[in-house]
């Protein structure tokens, strides 16, 4: 779980996540990688370290933004070698029966299973961003997902180990390279829908994207973003093309 200042949501979906054990009898270890949040998101980590989720959580030595910040906490999951590693946002717009469901189709067997949000209450150009993503998926990677940048997913840890060295370690966009990825050298992959609630506490968007509530959103600083996005998928394609299906 990836965290920058979500000191208005991080309790509640905390709390929400606390169920997960007792409801199948699992244990989870809750790896959160915090981008030097300002806003007294630590200090409700620190509430959380001695409860049943077995918070672990790590600060980022600078701000490094989304994309970096996703790819060290998938890091240090991975070398805990759990049987199967799930993301989650911080912001609680994800219910408990989706979150076990993601936990369950990995338990069966699945390599990855991703939700797909439907009914988003995102702002415009983001829903229209995630079409775009769509396109390119099919078009450019011949891979099709309705949700390629979903951050609810999950992946058995033996098969994300193969995919993950493929990713840099400063990627703008993870979650879609890992959906891309996952859809290309995957066998089993269980994709289902998701309820995607509005976020909790006092912002309608991301902390990278944030306007209060009710205040006009800015497209510019998305706009040269999902600029760089869209240079940096093509950048990759050379490179994972250089990889040898067999081998993976």
């Amino acid at each position: 779980m990836p965290v920058y200042n979500e000191v208005d949501g991080l309790k509640e979906t905390l709390s929400d996540l606390s169920r997960i054990p007792g409801l199948l009898n699992i244990q989870i270890c809750l790896f959160i990688q915090d981008d030097c949040s300002s806003d007294g998101s630590t200090a409700i980590l620190h509430e959380f370290r001695d409860s049943i989720l077995r918070v672990n959580a790590e600060s980022n030595p600078r701000r490094l933004g989304h994309g970096p910040t996703v790819h060290r906490a998938y890091e240090r999951a991975l070398l805990s070698n759990p049987d199967c590693i799930v993301q989650l946002d911080g912001d609680g717009q994800f219910i408990i029966d989706d979150v076990a469901n993601i936990i369950v189709s990995l338990l069966f067997g699945n390599e990855m299973a991703i939700g797909i949000r439907n009914n988003r209450t995102a702002p415009r150009h983001r829903r229209f961003a995630s079409v775009l993503l769509q396109l390119i998926g099919h078009l450019a990677f011949g891979v099709s997902s309705k949700d390629l940048n979903s951050p609810i997913r999950g992946f058995r840890t033996e098969s994300l180990s193969r995919i993950f060295p493929m990713i840099h370690q400063s990627p703008l966009i993870p979650n879609v390279y890992l959906s891309i990825l996952g859809g290309r050298y995957f066998k089993t992959i269980d994709q289902f829908d998701v309820k995607d609630r509005t976020r909790r506490g006092s912002y309608l968007v991301g902390s990278a994207w944030r306007r209060r509530k009710g205040l006009p959103l800015s497209n510019f600083k998305f706009l040269i973003f999902a600029v760089r996005a869209l240079i940096e998928i093509f950048s990759v394609i050379r490179k994972w093309n250089k990889f040898d299906r067999a081998k993976l």
